[in-house]
């Protein structure tokens, strides 16, 4: 994965390349003319990424700045969007019904199924992703659903920052 371009004539052309865990996921393009005062031309950039946004913020002076962001951010949609589609193949295995998400893959939402001394407690546990450019969340949020009478009514969150803290609140009831 990373970034590859091509200068031509006045114009340049960058692809972006996604990965995650060593398996190649999508390539996005973008082309800036007159590379002296740069202006975007033609972009796969999808939608939800504020590209006019960025640009404003980063041209001319920063291409490099840019297409690092962008990097960034579109790298971890793509790694978000892995996660949640690996866990919707195997999710008759772990997670019952289908697996909530919004778009951008910031929010996930899924129930599941753990067997306790021979009975199934069912929890809902939700994923949220306060950090576009990572591919781990940085709030988990996961409560008893069903039969929650052999292990009490617990209600459990975890916040992680960026930067490897951890928080973690319990609520038993």
């Amino acid at each position: 994965s990373g970034i590859s371009g091509k200068l031509k004539d006045d114009a340049a052309c960058f692809c972006i390349s996604t990965a995650f865990e060593g398996t190649y996921l999508d390539s996005y393009y973008i082309q800036v003319n007159n590379v002296k005062n740069p202006q975007i031309v033609r972009h796969s950039i999808p939608a939800f990424i504020p590209l006019h946004d960025l640009a404003k913020e980063h041209l001319p002076a920063a291409l490099k700045k840019l297409l690092h962001v962008l990097f960034e951010r579109l790298n971890g949609y793509a790694g978000r969007k892995f996660q949640a589609d690996r866990a919707e193949k195997i999710s008759p295995v772990y997670v019952e019904g289908s697996l909530q998400k919004n778009s951008l893959y910031t929010v996930l939402s899924f129930t599941y199924n753990v067997t306790v001394e021979g009975q199934i407690v069912g929890f809902a546990a939700k994923l949220l992703y306060a950090d576009l450019a990572d591919t781990l969340p940085t709030e988990v949020m996961v409560t008893c659903s069903g039969n929650c009478s052999l292990i009490g009514l617990c209600v459990f969150c975890c916040c992680f920052s960026p930067h490897g803290s951890f928080k973690e609140n319990r609520y038993v009831d």
